[in-house]
This record gives structure tokens, C-alpha cells and sequence, in this order.
């Protein structure tokens, strides 16, 4: 996947280097992509500060959020991709809940690093602060 200035995230295909599809409808330059652990979905965040999230097959746009502080440039999923996250150059992060209408569950500030922790008996998502390496939301 590839994304960028035009406003769009483009599916390739790695071996014979053709455009599979084009994903559109974002405001301006998206800053990253990711898709979902069951090649599903792909989430897309960038300037205009709304992450996006998109069928595979169809192309259409299953979500779009409104709420984040500055522009985004990170954003992941957890180990079953039912959170989308989203770390934006204001250092705020968002968790969106893909099942719900709500707002972002959870937010914090001064972000350094996403990281995802798995182990056997259940997976957690969890955000580190900078400056005190505190854990701000987990799930």
C-alpha cells in the first residue's frame, strides 16, 4: 500500500507491480497506512486530521473520524483490529472503537511510541508517554 500528497491510498500487488485499487476520499496528504490484521480494512491518517477506514473489496468508506488534535501521523490497529489508533503531530493519541459511533475512547498526550503487547492469554493495546514513559490507555 502506498499513500501520499494526492490524497489517496493505492493497493498494489508486490509481484507484478500493478495498481490493484484506489482508495479515496480523504481532505488532503495522508501521512500513513496500515491495513487490518485480516486484510479486511485499511486505515489511513493525515493533514486533514480525520482517520479513515475502508473496505478492501469495495473501496468504500466504512468510517471516518472526526476528532483529532493536530495532523495525524501514525496509526495502527490492535492485534484483532476492532481499535483503530491514531498518533497525531500535536502529541495526542486516539483509540476509535471500529463497533461503535462514539467518540474516541480513550486520548492522551505527549506520545512517543505505539506499541502493541500480545501474550497467550489475551492481547493489550497500550501507548507510551515520553518524558515519564507512563501507560495512557489500554484495552
Amino acid at each position: 500500500m502506498t499513500a501520499g500528497g494526492d490524497k489517496s491510498v493505492k493497493l498494489w500487488n508486490p509481484k507484478s507491480q500493478a495498481m490493484l485499487m484506489t482508495y479515496t476520499g480523504c481532505g488532503s496528504e495522508l501521512m500513513d497506512v496500515v491495513g487490518s490484521s485480516d486484510n479486511a480494512m485499511i486505515l489511513a491518517g493525515g493533514r486533514d486530521k480525520q482517520p479513515t477506514l475502508w473496505d478492501v473489496e469495495s473501496g468504500k468508506i466504512l468510517k471516518r473520524w472526526s476528532y483529532q488534535g493536530g495532523t495525524i501521523n501514525s496509526v495502527a490497529f490492535n492485534e484483532d483490529s476492532s481499535v483503530a489508533l491514531t498518533a497525531s503531530q500535536d502529541g495526542t493519541v486516539a483509540c476509535h472503537d471500529i463497533r461503535s459511533r462514539e467518540r474516541p475512547f480513550q486520548v492522551g498526550v505527549a506520545l512517543i511510541s505505539l506499541f502493541q503487547q500480545s501474550n497467550s492469554n489475551n492481547n493489550d493495546l497500550g501507548f507510551r508517554f515520553s518524558s515519564r514513559q507512563q501507560t495512557v490507555c489500554w484495552r
